[in-house]
């Protein structure tokens, strides 16, 4: 347009005139090229924003549902838990019992530390809770942190890994520690051809985390899932680093760690940084 508007105040025949006319073209050109390159980029990110509404409806719907089941059922099942649970102290339990003490500890240690750690600026979705915990209760836990507890994660848990497609690198500590762990891991062709125990469906031994998940996330979420009982044994970064999956966390059961020693609190406290 500017070289056509140029054109009828311009001499175009002159020397002068025709550098002009060129030094217009190429304006013109560079214009039109920024205009493409925004337009671009809006839908680009009008797409992402449209995804992140989705994620976020998708977890109003979920605590909507959670919120109505509470008000349903009036939490009977958390009243019978809370009863069997009392026995405990009729059978001579108490609470310096070490089950008990890192559950306590777990629970101090994710208090202070929610005090100071800002919210995170992304939603980092969690998945597949294990079965041996009161997903609801630990839900609203991880959800008053302002993480995203997935609410079509799956109910009847089991997620079986292949002892081959692991990484033959467990003797080294995956959250920074000096200590080694001898890992006796030969015999898990053998157990593979077992099948799986009810335990087996019931519980989580890894957590699987994005590399974008900040560390200070992975140990409030830690914490959490150390406080509901959960033995945690391994900490690991997806092996794919898709942006999908990149403030994600996902808890698995691996027969390739369940002869190591269960993640104490202590050790992710003195963590100062977890692989990526």
């Amino acid at each position: 347009m500017l070289p056509i508007i140029s054109s009828f105040f311009i001499d175009t025949t002159t020397g002068k005139g025709k550098i002009i006319t060129a030094f217009l073209i190429v304006i013109t050109i560079v214009l039109i090229g920024i205009q493409v390159y925004l337009s671009t980029e809006s839908e680009a990110n009008l797409v992402a924003e449209k995804e992140k509404a989705m994620k976020v409806e998708s977890w109003k719907s979920g605590i909507i549902a959670k919120l109505s089941g509470l008000l349903s059922s009036d939490r009977d099942s958390a009243r019978a838990e809370k009863y069997k649970i009392g026995n405990f102290v009729n059978f001579g339990w108490t609470s310096h019992h070490p089950l008990f003490m890192e559950a306590l500890m777990a629970d101090q240690e994710r208090t202070q530390l929610m005090e100071v750690v800002p919210p995170p600026n992304n939603m980092v979705t969690i998945e597949n809770l294990p079965n041996s915990i009161d997903k609801m209760i630990v839900s609203w836990s991880l959800e008053e942190l302002g993480y995203m507890v997935h609410s079509e994660q799956t109910q009847d848990f089991l997620s079986e890994l292949d002892p081959s497609s692991e990484d033959e690198e467990e003797a080294e500590d995956e959250i920074g520690g000096d200590e080694d762990e001898d890992e006796d891991e030969d015999d898990s062709k053998e157990k593979a051809k077992k099948s799986t125990s009810n335990k087996e469906l019931e519980v989580a031994n890894t957590m699987y985390y994005g590399h974008k998940v900040r560390n200070n996330d992975i140990k409030l979420i830690v914490y959490t899932m150390i406080r509901a009982g959960v033995e945690l044994k391994m900490l690991r970064p997806m092996k794919e680093r898709k942006a999908e999956t990149a403030r994600s966390i996902r808890f698995e059961w691996s027969k390739n760690y369940s002869k190591r020693e269960t993640l104490s609190v202590s050790k992710i406290k003195k963590a100062k940084r977890f692989k990526r």
